[in-house]
Formats: structure tokens, sequence, C-alpha cells
């Protein structure tokens, strides 16, 4: 129950993760699926499962706190990185993890950003180890959500 969010003015907004594996391509940004609603928060029906994307509803333009983490199988170092792609063009912001270890990355970032009523946004993934790579699913693995902070 997410009550308490309405309550304390945060909306709208949304926390979607993955339902399932996603193999992400060498050396290339991939949008990332994110498909299911996390128990069904999502204060004013603005993610699309079907496209991975959020859409700010009408009349809430305003800026907005942004977040995502996607777990990689990695076992190689090499760069991984996450960023935010709105309507209004890729914004650049993105994070990147190396690591030297046979296990998992979890490249992870937030950001705030000032998104217009009608403006999309949806979170792409990279990794440059020479293959593909899968990501994991689940909550604790993959998330993105975000929530309007002030107008």
């Amino acid at each position: 129950d997410y009550s308490y969010i309405k309550a304390e003015g945060n909306t709208p907004g949304w926390l979607a993760t993955m339902d399932g594996v996603q193999a992400i391509s060498n050396a290339t940004y991939t949008t990332v699926e994110f498909d299911t609603e996390s128990d069904g928060y999502d204060t004013d029906s603005g993610f699309n499962t079907g496209t991975y994307t959020y859409t700010v509803p009408s009349g809430e333009g305003g800026k907005y706190f942004l977040t995502s983490g996607v777990y990689i199988h990695a076992n190689s170092n090499h760069e991984y990185a996450i960023k935010f792609v709105t309507s209004a063009g890729d914004r650049g912001e993105r994070f990147i993890a190396g690591i030297n270890r046979d296990v998992g990355v979890v490249p992870a970032t937030t950001t705030i950003q000032s998104l217009n009523a009608g403006q999309t946004v949806y979170v792409q993934i990279y990794q440059n180890t020479g293959g593909s790579k899968n990501t994991s699913s689940g909550m604790k693995n993959c998330w993105f959500g975000g929530f309007k902070i002030s107008s």
C-alpha cells in the first residue's frame, strides 16, 4: 500500500521492475524492458509496461526524482553504463562501473529532471564485454522509478 506517498504529496510516482531476463548486446545502448509495475505502484497510471516508458500525466509537469539500476552478469572488467532518455532527448546522465570478479555489476543512477506534461522517460543500459550479457530480474536486481518533487 503506497497511500503514504500520496499523503506526502510526492505524486505522480511509479516503480517498475523486470519479469524476466534480458540479453544486453555488446557496445550499444539497449532499452531496458521494465515490464512489471512493482506492487501496483503507479499513482497516476503513467507507466506503460509494453513500451517500458513513463509518460508525465496532463497537468503534472515539474521536477522529478528518477532512479534506476540493472544487474548485469559481468565476470569481466569492462565498461557498464546506464542512462535516462527523455522525449526531449538524451540528457547524457550515466553511471559507469567496472568490476574484476566473477560476479555481476549493478550500474545504478539517480537524477532530478525537469519534465513537461506528455514527456516520456525510459532507461537504456550499455556494456562492452565483447559479447551479449544477461540481466537478472526482479525488484532487488532491476528497478526504474520516480516521483514528482515540485512544480
